[in-house]
């Protein structure tokens, strides 16, 4: 209660019956795969210009993950953490300069193109400079001839251009206390590298331009151990257990391009113990006869959706056509249309941004064969354009609003009761409308049917 010790004129609001339950985000996706290079601990980007600047483009072939950011930012998506997933005996560059030890921010191949200098900061008092400046520079491709000139030296060639500079100026290496101070700076700021020092500096570091060294790609490609990404250090995990903790909490969409069936369920199942995210699943490439797509023969799940079949797009490189797995493009579409619509509505009968062509096409006979199998298909209409096409939701391997619509009061339950009683009440229905709204809002129709 409140005191009122003088006379006066007082309002006090006092609640009545129980809080409004706020509804959490669901279009926070998270994608796990291989990209060209970067940090491996989970990455919030919010453009494909961040993205590109952090994990960098398409790179090899069948490494799709660039071309899903790219799609997922294209078809609406606004949030994405990028879980960088390194296959087996990777390691990462690094170089000492002067007492700094600077390493790539992942491991790879890549980072043996990173080139660093330390000079003297541009500022100075009483003639002295007021610490030191870091350069980095970032080659894509290796030079034809072998050698990369010093961008940052205007009397050196201009060409081979790096990919990225990066230019930190006024650091400071002896005070700790100084909001320049250089770990303090350089703790999130670079793309490319990080920077530490073994023992406190006892003078300025100095260091000519040098490429960092020692880095080495994966002996294999990354399998199911590399996605779970489990260790006892949480600071060290990756991959899908890193996704576990609680910083991670807005996650509600989860996708692997092109898994393999192994890491696929891992996903899934990933979803099921959190029971707020919802997983994303291809169908394997090159799969002409639609009656031997049966996921239902491996999965059985209502936290994933199944999409058929591939999708053509630009190379983001070269421009040329490239057939890739879909869920990125199809998971701007759930970002998009839980943002505009809510989750209720069905991230179906919607065109899918920068696609131009499908692998496989597909008629209403062939949907009829995918439907009962739990396949949601994407199709060619004429006139309207290249369309995610729904399925009936009634039985696992789902349309993806339904589970959509519980993770989100699921996720919002959980956070309005944690705090009040540590449980959720069933609330379900309450917190998206009532169960026969779900269903008449889906659109995922029978084929033939328009949705709405």
């Amino acid at each position: 209660m409140a005191e009122y010790l003088a006379p006066g004129v007082f309002i006090e609001e006092i609640e009545r019956g129980p809080r409004p339950i706020e509804g959490v985000s669901t279009s926070t996706a998270a994608f796990l795969g291989e990209t060209e290079r970067g940090q491996t601990w989970p990455r919030l980007v919010t453009n494909f210009n961040d993205f590109r600047r952090y994990f960098g483009t398409s790179f090899a072939d069948g490494k799709f993950l660039p071309d899903a950011a790219s799609g997922f930012f294209d078809n609406g998506g606004q949030r994405l953490y990028v879980c960088r997933i390194v296959g087996p005996g990777a390691a990462v560059a690094t170089i000492d300069m002067g007492g700094l030890t600077i390493s790539a921010a992942g491991p790879g191949d890549s980072g043996n193109r990173i080139f660093a200098k330390v000079v003297d900061s541009s500022t100075t008092r009483a003639g002295a400079p007021i610490g030191f400046r870091l350069q980095v520079a970032y080659w894509q491709t290796p030079s034809p001839g072998g050698t990369y000139p010093d961008p940052f030296d205007p009397t050196q060639p201009r060409f081979p251009a790096p990919t990225i500079r990066e230019d930190f100026d006024d650091l400071v290496w002896d005070d700790p206390n100084s909001p320049d101070y250089f770990v303090k700076r350089l703790e999130t700021a670079s793309a490319l590298v990080k920077v530490s020092a073994a023992i406190p500096l006892t003078s300025q570091p100095t260091g000519a331009f040098t490429a960092l060294a020692g880095g080495t790609d994966a002996s294999a490609d990354p399998g199911l151990v590399e996605y779970k990404g489990g260790n006892t250090d949480s600071n060290l995990r990756t991959g899908l257990s890193a996704l576990e903790l609680d910083a991670f909490r807005d996650v509600a969409l989860v996708y692997a391009p092109a898994a393999a069936d192994d890491v696929a369920q891992e996903v899934y199942s990933h979803c099921e113990r959190n029971q707020f995210r919802f997983a994303v699943i291809d169908a394997p490439k090159s799969s002409a006869d639609v009656s031997l797509i049966t996921p239902r023969d491996n999965w059985d799940t209502s936290y994933a959706a199944f999409y058929y079949p591939w999708i053509g797009v630009a190379d983001l490189r070269s421009g040329q056509k490239k057939t890739v797995p879909p869920g990125g493009h199809v998971l701007g579409l759930y970002a998009r249309t839980d943002v505009d619509r809510g989750v209720w509505k069905a991230p179906a009968n919607d065109t899918l941004s920068g696609v131009f062509d499908l692998e496989y096409l597909v008629n209403d006979q062939m949907q009829q064969v995918l439907n009962p199998n739990g396949v949601n298909a994407i199709r060619r209409f004429p006139g309207r354009g290249i369309r995610v096409w729904g399925r009936a939701p009634s039985r696992p391997i789902r349309c993806g609003n339904m589970s959509a619509c519980g993770g989100c009061s699921s996720s919002s339950n959980g956070r309005s009761t944690k705090a009040r009683n540590g449980s959720c009440s069933s609330l379900m229905t309450n917190a998206c409308g009532n169960a026969s709204r779900i269903r008449s809002a889906c659109s995922c129709a029978p084929s033939g049917a328009t949705a709405r």
